[in-house]
């Protein structure tokens, strides 16, 4: 079982700790290493939101919503198992690189622990703006964002989602087409996956990454089967993660169809399988920089939401 961290109290402490993180004095008072969560990139790229006032290019004191926190289901740096942990990223202040990202433990066992993981200070890792961006400029995306939006259909971004896989960042971005009808249902038409420098773009998440991993495309039924995969690291840990895909949505259809037992045979498979392609993507990053880690835990008072 989960349970869902309160999201508001998440944003506060998120929003605290990156001015507070700082212990010298003299840091502190200049603000020379002040973080803050970073806006939404996806806000004004809705075609609902392009005339407010925060995405007026000439309006000095606007800014876009910040980056809402999302739930994931992942394993921590130096964790043995996967948590069901709520997420947010932090940039420095006035800059688009990611600096750290901090996890609420929503899992009963730790729950409501605070992890922040640093990266090294050598190291310059894309924030969200910088691989919006990157997405907007990509010739694969930019050709078929343009056919999607024909015919009166609106193209529309959901969450750009930081997801961390061993040392490495992957960034997940669904697209959705929608009518520009009143009361028309998005659909979602495309995933892309920004892997470095590398974006890859799929009609499906399971497509879009075996491709940022492996630059490859996985059979129709995701390498699963029970087959163990063959070829690189990089292939294996595809088919690993297409596979996982499956069984993540078979939970979700077994616990729509109220079949709690199905529910959780497939959504320990699902853990085992991204557990094994972390264990690999950790391999492959050996001997490089550990992210530097603070732990907290939250008072007493917070509890958690059915």
């Amino acid at each position: 079982a989960h349970f869902r961290y309160p999201e508001n109290l998440f944003q506060i402490q998120a929003t605290q700790f990156a001015r507070y993180h700082v212990t010298d004095p003299t840091t502190f008072f200049r603000g020379t290493d002040a973080w803050q969560i970073p806006s939404d990139p996806t806000y004004c790229a809705d075609p609902a939101h392009a005339t407010a006032s925060a995405c007026d290019q000439t309006n000095p004191s606007g800014e876009a919503p910040k980056i809402a926190p999302y739930y994931q289901l992942l394993t921590l740096p130096g964790a043995s198992t996967a948590q069901f942990q709520l997420v947010t990223p932090f940039t420095p202040a006035g800059r688009p690189n990611m600096v750290a990202w901090m996890a609420a433990n929503s899992d009963p066992t730790g729950y409501g622990t605070l992890t922040v993981f640093q990266f090294p200070s050598d190291q310059t890792v894309d924030g969200p703006s910088t691989v919006f961006a990157q997405i907007n400029a990509d010739p694969t995306f930019s050709q078929e964002r343009s056919l999607l939006s024909q015919g009166g259909s609106n193209v529309l971004f959901g969450d750009l989602l930081v997801i961390p896989l061993g040392d490495s960042i992957l960034y997940v971005e669904p697209v959705y087409v929608s009518s520009t009808q009143s009361n028309s249902v998005p659909l979602l038409k495309r995933v892309i996956v920004v892997n470095g420098n590398s974006v890859s773009v799929g009609n499906t998440l399971q497509l879009a990454l075996a491709q940022a991993v492996s630059g490859s495309t996985p059979p129709p039924n995701g390498g699963g089967g029970g087959t163990p995969p063959t070829g690189t690291p990089q292939a294996k840990i595809a088919a690993l993660l297409a596979e996982a895909v499956q069984h993540f949505q078979a939970a979700q259809d077994a616990l729509k169809a109220g079949d709690l037992g199905t529910y959780q045979t497939e959504l320990k498979a699902a853990q085992d399988l991204v557990q094994q392609a972390n264990d690999l993507a950790q391999t492959l990053n050996t001997g490089s920089p550990s992210p530097t880690t603070i732990t907290a835990v939250p008072s007493a008072s917070a509890s958690p939401s059915p």
